[in-house]
């Protein structure tokens, strides 16, 4: 879409699909179809993907409509009308319980 930044050149995609998305807006609930993208597995955490939505949505009027960071990754979603696009990263672990280890991440874009 022309309204929105360039797909971050940093990361190789490896997944690209269309599925039902689920957006925040406030107290709101949006279900719209949408296209999902995820990067291959990287080892660096990378936040220069992260910085780089982060200033170009700015950059281009959205408003952040929510951030979270949890142990599974962070996300944070941006605004414009009724244009939303949702990216973060997701943190891949391995093994389980006790031997569980932080193993790299993959980063995702996803928009109506």
């Amino acid at each position: 879409s022309p309204n929105l930044p360039k797909l971050y050149s940093g990361l190789e995609w490896e997944t690209t699909q269309s599925k039902t998305l689920l957006f925040t807006s406030g107290k709101r609930r949006i279900e719209q179809e949408g296209v999902y993208l995820q990067s291959i597995q990287v080892t660096d955490f990378p936040q220069a993907f992260l910085d780089y939505y982060t200033s170009q949505l700015s950059n281009l009027g959205f408003k952040q409509t929510l951030n979270s960071t949890e142990p599974t990754g962070t996300t944070a979603t941006f605004a414009k009308g009724d244009l939303f696009l949702t990216f973060g990263v997701k943190n891949i672990y391995t093994g389980a319980g006790d031997s569980r280890k932080l193993s790299g991440y993959k980063a995702f874009i996803e928009h109506n």
